[in-house]
């Protein structure tokens, strides 16, 4: 009888325990910076492709109808500067005063992308 109440406990306690360590683990915050660039570049692309112009200097605002989920947000407190037409979007970090853009591995990503979507 003893046996049974303390593997009741236990179940109970573990229970608890698993639910507390989910309600407490952070919110999914995305594809990350890198994937955020990703999606960016491919925006500022997709209005390239339509505006065929450029040597403008977009905005978040230019960009913002080509993203499929809408603006990223931002993951650890960058901001990100979409650029001119033909330099890279970049992530700037106040923290660190760092900039972050995509390597030519992640530009081959971009490229690849717009291939398959025509």
């Amino acid at each position: 009888m003893r046996a049974k109440r303390v593997i009741i406990v236990v179940v109970i306690a573990a229970a608890g325990l698993l639910v507390a360590v989910t309600l407490f683990q952070p919110a999914y915050t995305g594809p990350g910076v890198r994937g955020n660039l990703i999606a960016l570049e491919v925006a500022k692309a997709r209005w390239l492709h339509d505006h065929k112009s450029g040597d403008e200097w977009l905005t978040k605002k230019d960009v913002q109808p080509y993203l499929a989920a809408g603006m990223p947000h931002s993951v650890h407190g960058e901001i990100y500067i979409v650029n001119k037409v033909g330099a890279p979007v970049y992530a700037y970090d106040p923290k660190t005063e760092k900039l972050a853009s995509l390597d030519s591995n992640g530009l081959e990503v971009v490229k690849d992308y717009l291939e398959q979507a025509k």
